[in-house]
């Protein structure tokens, strides 16, 4: 679930395909802005509080009617404070990434994506901080500051069968060797990646039924320190179901979604390390107009967690948000979010979890 906020940033300046002169973006935009995430953890947990501050950094440029290119960063802060312990931080840029996307017909699209290794790395007083806001039931911002240099190739290509859109992307990333950690000897080879993805989608009347399942699988991990022996960690393989349905209703437009991830366990040395998780989440949003340039926008959600070894968590989110064109040029979006459930861990244990977040993106259109 790597860089899925900043590519929702960066679909901020995303056009409908059909109505530009580029397959992608109607003209060159950049988008920044404010994200703020906290949760608080009651007794029990391995933490007291975990924070979030950042800042997405993205810029959208049409080069020829087929060719796009984009390129998207975040400062980000993000403070832990352990269980009876001191608290922690970790502030910095993360990897840069640079996507180039060509249009070869309407009907298939190639990208090559590059990950550039100018994230802050951490040392070994950091870790924690570091650590604590990769949960992919969290969803912090950045969950990642530097992974080192990879490159994504990828192709996509969709096509009408009765009365669906059949759409199916292949994506395959190859990683260079790095050290994650500052002042250390350890170097960190991420394995190959390969994904595929399938969507589909069709009208049923006025509203709009859409699909998709994505699977990643992975080549081992190598790690080491100095002259020794490497070892080797086999991710576990991935899939991520999702479906939406959206119509008109209460004045507006209701979307229902629901997503499914689910990571199986991997190993070392084939011994299980009983990481298996699966996160399901189910919402609602509620889009109205309130004016020609601004919209209404709220959403309710559950996001349920099962880990192996019987950790499991529920959280419960109500977020509201407005997006307002403010000019030709100026689009701000601002919302607001409260979470609250709770975690239960392996081996016995429980406690409350309560969140709140807030982000305000703008968009500038040169």
């Amino acid at each position: 679930m790597r860089f899925v906020h900043l590519a929702a940033i960066l679909s901020l300046a995303a056009a409908p395909l059909a109505a530009q002169e580029n397959a992608f973006y109607a003209n060159p935009s950049a988008t920044t802005g404010v994200q703020f995430r906290s949760y608080q953890f009651g007794s029990g947990a391995a933490y007291d509080k975990i924070s979030q501050f950042a800042i997405p950094i993205a810029v959208a440029i049409p080069i020829t009617s087929k060719l796009a290119v984009d390129l998207g960063t975040y400062y980000g802060s993000t403070s832990a404070t352990p269980s009876g312990g001191a608290e922690q931080t970790l502030s910095g840029l993360t990897d840069a990434q640079v996507r180039g996307a060509y249009v070869f017909s309407d009907a298939l699209v190639a990208t090559l994506t590059l990950n550039l290794p100018t994230g802050t790395k951490f040392d070994s007083t950091q870790a924690q901080a570091a650590g604590a806001s990769a949960s992919n039931w969290l969803l912090f911002p950045v969950n990642s500051f530097a992974n080192g240099f990879s490159a994504t190739a990828g192709v996509a290509g969709t096509r009408h069968i009765g009365a669906w859109n059949v759409g199916l992307a292949l994506s395959g990333r190859i990683n260079s060797n790095f050290k994650p950690v500052n002042g250390d000897s350890l170097t960190y080879t991420p394995g190959f990646e390969g994904r595929a993805r399938l969507g589909v989608d069709r009208l049923i009347g006025p509203s709009r039924l859409t699909l998709g399942l994505t699977f990643s699988t992975y080549g081992d991990d190598a790690f080491g320190s100095g002259a020794g022996a490497q070892q080797h960690y086999s991710p576990g393989k991935r899939f991520i179901g999702e479906a939406s349905f959206t119509g008109p209703g209460l004045g507006g437009t209701i979307t229902g979604y629901a997503w499914d991830y689910f990571r199986a366990a991997g190993d070392t040395a084939g011994v299980s390390t009983g990481n298996r998780e699966n996160i399901l989440t189910a919402g609602a949003a509620h889009r109205i107009p309130l004016s020609r340039g601004t919209t209404l926008e709220s959403v309710a959600e559950a996001r349920i967690l099962s880990q192996q070894g019987g950790g499991s968590g529920v959280l419960i989110g109500i977020g509201t948000g407005v997006r307002m064109r403010v000019s030709d040029r100026f689009t701000l979006v601002p919302n607001a979010r409260v979470d609250f459930g709770n975690a239960d861990f392996p081996g016995g244990g429980s406690a409350s979890v309560s969140g709140i977040s807030a982000t305000a993106l703008l968009q500038y259109n040169f």
